[in-house]
């Protein structure tokens, strides 16, 4: 997947893999480090990871949205805790 630092896929990118191939069902759970955790504001899956579910810092939990996923304005902008990316 690739984690953006502004909503619309724009700003800073990191692209994210897994260690054992690609995405399964059960899939990947990544913890960002400090800066990615208050300045993720988009997500695009790659392969067959269509889905994700997030942790914001402050505990709200969503899951089963499909990406990608622009949430900029939305309590996970810049507050992310745990990223589960799955199909």
């Amino acid at each position: 997947m690739t984690w953006y630092a502004d909503a619309g896929y724009k700003g800073t990118s990191a692209a994210i893999y897994g260690d054992y191939g690609t995405c399964d069902a059960a899939g990947y759970t990544f913890y960002p480090n400090d800066w990615w955790a208050t300045n993720m504001s988009s997500i695009r899956g790659d392969q067959h990871c269509d889905k994700v579910a997030l942790t914001s810092l402050v505990g709200f939990e969503t899951g089963g949205v499909s990406l990608p996923w622009s949430f900029g304005g939305t309590r996970w902008n810049d507050s992310v805790h745990k990223v589960h990316v799955y199909y």
